[in-house]
């Protein structure tokens, strides 16, 4: 199940923001994340701490995982979403994290595009607290072209319309941009999008 609510937008996309519109966010959940072994690539290790649970990506490998979210009726068509990991460190120690996400939108399951878009960053991550990345690491998701379904068809029953995003969500800890040597737990993953007032 994603999550979604309204909030405000970080002051340095707000001014970029289309007139009548206002941030909205989805929250797509480690346990909602799943993993396969395509190619050799090795999967993350799944853990919990209590009720909370989370994928843990080792720093000497190139850990992935898979899942998608629906696009949001009330998005605004055109404009760019963001995506950022909400995550912590095992250990506290300086340094950054390579993540990175190849995403496609998909339509009545076909893929928009023939080859997924890739975007990467490398996140401070210092300390064992949960990391909320600035703007400046987040990724940006551009090149969505989908159409956003009426809410008219949702009144039918009629959702063979519905679009969603695919991602596969990884760390590369085998980039040179990949300094941190502990694992990180992925709790999960923020996509930040502009929405109709």
């Amino acid at each position: 199940m994603v999550l979604r609510h309204t909030m405000g937008a970080p002051a340095a996309i707000q001014a970029a923001s289309p007139p009548q519109s206002r941030w909205q966010r989805l929250l797509v959940k480690a346990y909602e994340l799943y993993v396969e072994a395509p190619n050799g690539t090795n999967p993350p290790t799944f853990g919990r701490t209590g009720n909370v649970i989370y994928y843990s990506f080792d720093p000497d490998t190139l850990n992935e995982c898979f899942g998608k979210f629906p696009v949001p009726t009330d998005w605004i068509a055109g404009t760019d979403m963001f995506a950022y990991p909400v995550f912590s460190m095992d250990q506290n120690w300086l340094g950054k994290v390579r993540w990175g996400i190849a995403y496609t939108a998909e339509v009545k399951g076909m893929s928009i595009a023939a080859v997924p878009i890739v975007q990467e960053s490398s996140i401070d991550a210092d300390g064992t607290g949960a990391v909320l990345p600035p703007k400046s690491q987040w990724l940006t998701l551009s090149d969505i072209k989908v159409g956003v379904p009426k809410e008219d068809v949702f009144q039918r029953g009629d959702f063979t319309t519905l679009a969603h995003v695919e991602f596969r969500w990884y760390r590369d800890g085998l980039s040179a941009l990949d300094n941190h040597g502990a694992n990180a737990r992925l709790y999960g993953i923020v996509i930040m999008y502009q929405a109709f007032i």
